[in-house]
């Protein structure tokens, strides 16, 4: 399997998408998400798609962010990691997902149909838990053995003392001023923290939707609360990420210590 980045990749093409995912797919996820409302689909065929690229094209201003956002959501679950996540995820609301597809259907069809069947139920924690497993296969990933066994304590105090402790540490590399710390219980078992940091300043041209012309440029710090600029820090099967340890950074990353899995105290 290629490796993926940790992150929702930019690289994703929305038309080659909309090329190569099956015809069904791409229209029952319209319908439930109501993008591209108006548009004849007996124009399309499975060997035919250009009125379809065509009414794409034509989108502009918030109805086409929308799409794209979501073409690029799907495009990055549609991997072992990541249907691993949203079946993982789907067992928790009793959900048996793999029973809903067919042999014949891909990895990027079968995300593209829990996005339209199932995103207001487990899709944005499934995406999340997604981003912290393909953390493995990226730089940012550092495993620490012989660290003492403790039982989360997941209080308001605590994840204030997470926080600065991993704002302190990017200080030194001149970011992270802003830093957020969400917890999340991943099937009952494994204790997530998903850290929001903010990066170095970057300049952001900001279009005219209507003239397609550069309206003004903004300078903003990366690290906003979206999936791109997130980290979730995690230790083998039962992660449970707790303090930082200044000596343990590696590669931009803070080393944080694992506590056992368990309810919270």
């Amino acid at each position: 399997m290629p490796r993926r980045e940790a992150t929702m990749s930019s690289a994703t093409n929305p038309r080659r998408l909309l090329t190569q995912l099956t015809l069904a797919s791409i229209t029952e996820y319209a319908e439930r998400r109501q993008r591209l409302p108006g548009f004849d689909w007996s124009r399309v065929t499975e060997d035919d798609r250009k009125a379809l690229l065509e009414a794409f094209d034509g989108l502009h201003g918030e109805p086409r962010n929308a799409l794209v956002a979501e073409l690029v959501e799907a495009d990055f679950m549609a991997t072992e990691v990541g249907f691993r996540a949203l079946v993982g995820e789907a067992k928790v609301h009793g959900i048996d997902l793999p029973a809903e597809f067919t042999a014949d259907q891909g990895l990027h069809d079968r995300a593209l149909l829990t996005l339209a069947r199932h995103h207001d139920t487990f899709w944005a924690s499934a995406t999340r838990y997604a981003v912290a497993d393909s953390l493995s296969e990226g730089r940012s990933w550092r495993k620490r053995k012989g660290v003492a066994v403790a039982v989360p304590r997941i209080t308001t105090e605590e994840l204030e003392a997470l926080r600065k402790d991993i704002s302190v540490c990017y200080r030194e590399e001149g970011r992270g001023e802003f830093c957020e710390v969400e917890h999340a219980l991943r099937e009952g078992t494994q204790h997530y923290f998903f850290v929001t940091l903010s990066d170095y300043p970057r300049n952001t041209g900001i279009f005219d939707t209507r003239t397609g012309r550069l309206r003004r440029t903004i300078r903003h710090l990366r690290g906003d609360p979206c999936l791109r600029g997130r980290r979730a820090y995690r230790h083998h099967r039962h992660p449970c990420p707790w303090r930082c340890q200044g000596p343990g950074r590696h590669h931009g990353t803070v080393q944080l210590l694992r506590a056992a899995p368990g309810p919270a105290a």
